[in-house]
Protein backbone atom coordinates (compact mmCIF):
# COMPACT_ATOMS: atom_id res chain seq x y z
CA UNK A 1 0.00 0.00 0.00
CA UNK A 2 2.66 2.38 0.82
CA UNK A 3 4.46 1.79 -2.58
CA UNK A 4 1.50 2.21 -4.57
CA UNK A 5 0.93 5.71 -2.55
CA UNK A 6 4.42 6.35 -3.67
CA UNK A 7 4.32 5.47 -7.38
CA UNK A 8 1.06 7.59 -8.21
CA UNK A 9 2.77 10.34 -6.58
CA UNK A 10 5.53 10.01 -8.77
CA UNK A 11 3.19 9.91 -11.85
CA UNK A 12 3.77 6.25 -12.56
CA UNK A 13 0.97 4.35 -13.62
CA UNK A 14 0.76 1.55 -11.36
CA UNK A 15 0.40 -2.15 -12.03
CA UNK A 16 -0.15 -4.30 -8.60
CA UNK A 17 -0.70 -8.06 -7.32
CA UNK A 18 -2.05 -8.94 -4.13
CA UNK A 19 -4.58 -11.64 -3.26
CA UNK A 20 -8.10 -11.62 -4.43
CA UNK A 21 -9.86 -11.10 -1.39
CA UNK A 22 -7.47 -7.33 -1.46
CA UNK A 23 -8.26 -6.05 -4.76
CA UNK A 24 -10.75 -3.94 -3.68
CA UNK A 25 -8.36 -2.11 -1.41
CA UNK A 26 -5.61 -2.19 -4.44
CA UNK A 27 -9.07 -0.32 -5.99
CA UNK A 28 -9.51 1.97 -3.30
CA UNK A 29 -5.75 3.26 -3.70
CA UNK A 30 -6.49 4.39 -7.16
CA UNK A 31 -5.26 1.61 -9.24
CA UNK A 32 -7.55 0.29 -12.44
CA UNK A 33 -9.08 -2.79 -12.38
CA UNK A 34 -7.52 -4.21 -15.22
CA UNK A 35 -4.18 -4.13 -13.96
CA UNK A 36 -4.10 -5.57 -10.86
CA UNK A 37 -4.01 -9.35 -10.91
CA UNK A 38 -3.06 -12.30 -8.14
CA UNK A 39 0.12 -12.29 -6.58
CA UNK A 40 -0.71 -16.18 -5.83
CA UNK A 41 -0.14 -17.40 -9.37
CA UNK A 42 1.94 -16.70 -12.61
CA UNK A 43 -1.26 -15.39 -14.76
CA UNK A 44 0.15 -11.92 -13.90
CA UNK A 45 3.09 -12.13 -16.47
CA UNK A 46 0.63 -12.98 -18.78
CA UNK A 47 -2.26 -10.22 -17.99
CA UNK A 48 0.14 -7.26 -17.41
CA UNK A 49 1.54 -8.14 -20.99
CA UNK A 50 -1.66 -8.25 -22.71
CA UNK A 51 -2.77 -4.87 -21.20
CA UNK A 52 0.77 -3.31 -21.89
CA UNK A 53 0.40 -3.89 -25.41
CA UNK A 54 3.16 -6.70 -24.96
CA UNK A 55 5.83 -3.64 -24.01
CA UNK A 56 5.72 -4.30 -20.05
CA UNK A 57 6.71 -2.46 -17.58
CA UNK A 58 9.31 -0.20 -16.95
CA UNK A 59 9.86 -0.91 -12.90
CA UNK A 60 9.46 -4.00 -10.99
CA UNK A 61 8.94 -3.34 -7.02
CA UNK A 62 9.77 -6.94 -6.10
CA UNK A 63 9.07 -9.09 -3.07
CA UNK A 64 8.65 -12.84 -4.15
CA UNK A 65 10.77 -15.31 -4.93
CA UNK A 66 11.26 -18.48 -7.03
CA UNK A 67 9.50 -18.40 -10.30
CA UNK A 68 7.57 -15.70 -9.64
CA UNK A 69 10.58 -13.77 -9.43
CA UNK A 70 11.53 -14.89 -13.28
CA UNK A 71 7.90 -14.22 -14.29
CA UNK A 72 7.98 -10.89 -12.88
CA UNK A 73 12.11 -10.14 -15.08
CA UNK A 74 10.55 -11.43 -17.90
CA UNK A 75 7.49 -8.25 -17.41
CA UNK A 76 10.63 -5.47 -17.35
CA UNK A 77 11.02 -4.06 -20.90
CA UNK A 78 14.54 -3.49 -22.41
CA UNK A 79 16.64 -1.24 -20.46
CA UNK A 80 14.41 -1.49 -17.66
CA UNK A 81 14.76 -1.47 -13.41
CA UNK A 82 14.24 -4.42 -11.02
CA UNK A 83 14.49 -3.77 -7.47
CA UNK A 84 14.74 -6.69 -4.92
CA UNK A 85 12.96 -5.68 -1.74
CA UNK A 86 13.15 -8.76 0.00
CA UNK A 87 15.73 -11.15 0.96
CA UNK A 88 14.68 -14.73 0.02
CA UNK A 89 15.49 -14.62 -3.50
CA UNK A 90 18.43 -12.15 -4.00
CA UNK A 91 20.50 -12.56 -7.03
CA UNK A 92 23.59 -11.60 -8.94
CA UNK A 93 23.13 -8.09 -11.45
CA UNK A 94 25.16 -9.21 -14.08
CA UNK A 95 23.53 -12.79 -14.50
CA UNK A 96 20.29 -11.11 -14.94
CA UNK A 97 21.46 -8.45 -17.04
CA UNK A 98 22.64 -11.38 -19.48
CA UNK A 99 19.90 -13.31 -19.02
CA UNK A 100 16.95 -11.11 -18.73
CA UNK A 101 17.73 -8.81 -21.92
CA UNK A 102 20.00 -6.15 -19.92
CA UNK A 103 17.46 -5.35 -17.29
CA UNK A 104 19.12 -3.54 -14.62
CA UNK A 105 18.64 -5.38 -11.25
CA UNK A 106 19.51 -3.87 -7.87
CA UNK A 107 18.71 -5.47 -4.79
CA UNK A 108 18.05 -2.66 -2.16
CA UNK A 109 18.99 -2.73 1.53
CA UNK A 110 17.92 0.42 3.61
CA UNK A 111 21.15 -0.13 6.05
CA UNK A 112 22.95 0.52 3.00
CA UNK A 113 21.59 4.55 2.41
CA UNK A 114 23.83 5.98 5.22
CA UNK A 115 22.68 8.31 7.89
CA UNK A 116 22.35 11.43 6.31
CA UNK A 117 20.61 10.10 3.36
CA UNK A 118 18.23 8.28 5.95
CA UNK A 119 17.48 11.46 7.43
CA UNK A 120 16.20 13.39 4.05
CA UNK A 121 13.97 10.46 3.69
CA UNK A 122 12.45 10.97 6.32
CA UNK A 123 11.86 14.51 6.44
CA UNK A 124 10.68 14.32 2.76
CA UNK A 125 8.33 11.26 3.86
CA UNK A 126 6.80 13.36 6.82
CA UNK A 127 6.66 16.38 4.61
CA UNK A 128 4.48 14.44 2.36
CA UNK A 129 2.42 12.93 5.59
CA UNK A 130 1.49 16.51 6.37
CA UNK A 131 0.57 17.61 3.05
CA UNK A 132 -1.76 14.92 2.85
CA UNK A 133 -0.03 13.29 0.32
CA UNK A 134 0.32 9.99 1.84
CA UNK A 135 -1.76 8.43 4.12
CA UNK A 136 -0.82 6.35 7.20
CA UNK A 137 -1.92 2.34 6.40
CA UNK A 138 -4.31 1.15 8.61
CA UNK A 139 -4.15 -0.61 12.19
CA UNK A 140 -5.47 -3.13 13.71
CA UNK A 141 -4.64 -3.75 17.38
CA UNK A 142 -5.21 -7.19 19.04
CA UNK A 143 -4.65 -8.01 22.74
CA UNK A 144 -1.35 -9.60 23.06
CA UNK A 145 -3.04 -12.64 24.73
CA UNK A 146 -4.61 -13.18 21.04
CA UNK A 147 -1.13 -13.35 19.60
CA UNK A 148 -1.70 -16.80 18.29
CA UNK A 149 -4.68 -15.52 16.27
CA UNK A 150 -2.61 -12.91 15.26
CA UNK A 151 0.21 -14.85 13.54
CA UNK A 152 -2.30 -17.17 12.14
CA UNK A 153 -4.48 -14.55 10.20
CA UNK A 154 -0.42 -13.07 8.94
CA UNK A 155 0.27 -16.29 7.53
CA UNK A 156 -3.22 -17.02 5.79
CA UNK A 157 -2.24 -13.11 4.10
CA UNK A 158 -5.58 -11.85 5.14
CA UNK A 159 -4.75 -8.60 6.82
CA UNK A 160 -4.68 -5.30 5.38
CA UNK A 161 -2.48 -2.65 6.80
CA UNK A 162 -0.72 -3.11 10.22
CA UNK A 163 -1.19 -5.34 12.82
CA UNK A 164 -0.03 -4.19 16.76
CA UNK A 165 -0.26 -6.47 20.02
CA UNK A 166 -1.24 -4.53 22.49
CA UNK A 167 -0.18 -5.16 26.26
CA UNK A 168 -3.14 -4.59 28.99
CA UNK A 169 -2.79 -2.58 31.52
CA UNK A 170 -1.64 -4.06 34.79
CA UNK A 171 -1.28 -3.45 38.34
CA UNK A 172 1.04 -0.31 39.51
CA UNK A 173 4.28 -1.96 40.48
CA UNK A 174 6.59 0.31 43.32
CA UNK A 175 8.25 -0.47 46.25
CA UNK A 176 8.62 -4.35 45.47
CA UNK A 177 10.97 -6.51 43.63
CA UNK A 178 10.83 -7.31 39.87
CA UNK A 179 12.30 -10.17 38.43
CA UNK A 180 13.66 -9.52 34.91
CA UNK A 181 14.90 -12.65 32.89
CA UNK A 182 17.39 -12.17 30.20
CA UNK A 183 19.00 -9.38 31.53
CA UNK A 184 22.71 -10.11 30.46
CA UNK A 185 22.08 -8.10 27.48
CA UNK A 186 21.67 -4.43 26.46
CA UNK A 187 17.41 -4.67 26.57
CA UNK A 188 17.03 -5.91 30.18
CA UNK A 189 19.72 -4.03 31.47
CA UNK A 190 18.06 -0.81 30.02
CA UNK A 191 14.25 -2.04 31.28
CA UNK A 192 15.93 -3.05 34.67
CA UNK A 193 17.65 0.48 34.90
CA UNK A 194 14.19 2.11 34.74
CA UNK A 195 12.14 -0.17 37.05
CA UNK A 196 14.90 0.97 39.77
CA UNK A 197 15.72 4.93 38.68
CA UNK A 198 12.00 6.11 37.80
CA UNK A 199 9.65 3.17 39.68
CA UNK A 200 11.62 2.60 42.97
CA UNK A 201 11.24 -1.07 42.39
CA UNK A 202 14.06 -3.28 43.80
CA UNK A 203 15.56 -4.86 40.68
CA UNK A 204 16.34 -9.18 40.32
CA UNK A 205 18.43 -9.45 37.34
CA UNK A 206 19.00 -12.91 35.74
CA UNK A 207 20.35 -14.62 32.99
CA UNK A 208 19.01 -17.24 30.78
CA UNK A 209 21.54 -19.39 32.12
CA UNK A 210 20.04 -18.80 36.39
CA UNK A 211 16.45 -18.95 35.16
CA UNK A 212 17.40 -22.15 33.90
CA UNK A 213 18.88 -23.57 36.93
CA UNK A 214 16.28 -22.25 39.06
CA UNK A 215 13.59 -24.03 36.88
CA UNK A 216 15.43 -27.06 37.70
CA UNK A 217 16.16 -26.31 41.41
CA UNK A 218 12.72 -25.99 41.51
CA UNK A 219 11.69 -29.43 39.73
CA UNK A 220 14.43 -30.88 42.27
CA UNK A 221 13.05 -29.59 45.39
CA UNK A 222 9.42 -30.36 44.68
CA UNK A 223 10.42 -34.26 43.62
Amino acid sequence: MAAVQVARWLGAEVFATAAPVKWGVVRGLGVDGSRIASSRSLEFEGAFRAVSGGRGVDVVLDSLAGEFVDASLRLVAGGGRFVEMGKADVRDAGEVAAAFGGVRYRAFDLAEVGERRMGELLREVVGLFEAGVLRLLPVRAWDVRRAGEVFGLMSRAEHVGKLVLSVPAGPEVSDGCVVVTGASGVLGGVVARHLVERRGCVGCCCSAVAVRTLRVWRSWSRS
